[in-house]
Order: C-alpha cells, then structure tokens, then sequence
C-alpha cells in the first residue's frame, strides 16, 4: 500500500530536522535493509547524517546491490542538495502541471529524475548528444539557456521544458546558467512517455497542459494576424 509507504518515508525523512539524543532507533536502522528504495535512500541519508560511523558499520552487512545504491544515494547527496527520490517526488508537486497529481504516480518519476549540474556550480555546459530528448524542470528561481551565445531564453520555476523545441543541430555549445536558489533536474524523452502509458494522472496532467499550450500559441497567432486598417 503506497499509502502506508509514503507515511513511513515522511516520517523518516522529519528525522533530518531532529537530534537524537537517544541514538538512532532500531526502525530506522531497519529500513537500510528494506527492498523499497524509498525508505531505504531516506534512511541512509538520515542515518549518515546523524552517525557516520554507525553507518559504515551497518552497511558491511547489507546485500552488496543495496549497498552500491546507498553509496550512490550517499554521494550525490553531498554533491548535490534535492538528491534522495523523497526530496523529489515532493519537488515535483511544485511543478504546474503536476499539482494535482498524487504522490503514488509522482514517485515513479522521481525515481528517474536528475540534477543537470553534476555539482555545486551555477552553469554548465552541454553538447548536443547531453541536452538532446531531456526535458528540464525548474525549481526556486528563474534560469536562462543559451545557445552557441545567441540571446538566452529565461525557463521559468514551476515549469517544464521539452529541450528538443529549444536546440538546433547545429548548434554546437548549450548553456544552462542558475543561480543558488535554483535547481534545475531532468527526465529523459522516454521515460515520461513511458509513465503516460503506465500511469492515467500523469497523462491526463500531460493532456491537460498541452491543450493550454495550445491555446496560448492560437492566441498568439490570433494577435499577429489582427488586420491593420491604418
């Protein structure tokens, strides 16, 4: 029941917020040993955090697969802020399209959803081949994209961008430049259309977008065709 999941995972992750003067409870230990990846990444990240070496002792006798995952999930953290799947399923509720999509759905995305900037930096460059069928979202403050240093394109917060619609062939440098308070992820072309055919909320979410994006377009052409009687 992803319902009892979720509750589990908030709960853990409030941890972060707290110290514990009691040492860390069994619980918690416990899920460093659990299959779902949810309660697993937020308990390592709390765990870590609280006792390092607590948490080096535990992972010698964890399954060598589950392990690899949390010195994954432990390294990006201190690479990158929003990094565990939890800080990213509540990320994207943040964005418009998604509001009113529940957390269920969401997740599956999360599970796939990266940090363009491989670090602590404020712009990054990418080729071609690195920015091709991603799609970014935006989060905190507004970010500009440039291509091969013509005039940038602001990408607001909240939204999301299909790059394919923003880059050319020919193009040769595309740069993406934030500030501290923005954080800027992506998903993969696939990977969304994937969850559009396995998960309806996020379809109708994509449905509903499109159309207003649409309209906005329409209107737009409306307004450059208006006649000119002068």
């Amino acid at each position: 029941n992803f319902i009892n999941i979720w509750t589990k995972a908030c709960a853990l992750f409030s941890f972060k917020d707290l110290t514990l003067e009691n040492g860390i409870p069994d619980d918690l230990i416990a899920h460093l040993f659990n299959p779902i990846d949810l309660l697993r990444q937020t308990s390592a990240f709390i765990i870590y955090n609280e006792n390092k070496d607590k948490y080096l002792n535990i992972k010698s006798r964890i399954k060598e697969k589950l392990r690899d995952d949390l010195d994954q999930t432990i390294e990006k953290s201190e690479l990158t802020a929003n990094s565990l799947i939890i800080e990213k399923t509540l990320m994207l509720r943040k964005i418009d399209i998604f509001k009113n999509v529940s957390y269920k759905y969401l997740y599956h995305l999360a599970r796939y959803m990266d940090d363009i900037f491989p670090s602590s930096g404020n712009i990054v460059t990418l080729s071609l081949h690195e920015i091709k069928d991603k799609t970014l979202l935006i989060f905190g403050n507004q970010v500009t994209f440039t291509v091969d240093q013509d005039l940038p394109v602001i990408l607001q917060p909240g939204e999301i961008y299909f790059m394919n619609n923003y880059i050319s062939k020919k193009g040769k440098a595309f740069v993406i430049e934030k500030n501290e308070e923005s954080f800027v992820f992506y998903i993969e072309k696939n990977v969304l259309i994937y969850n559009m055919f396995d998960y309806h909320e996020i379809e109708m979410s994509f449905l509903s977008w499109l159309n207003k994006e649409i309209e906005t377009e329409v209107k737009k052409d409306d307004i450059e065709n208006i006649p000119d009687h002068k």
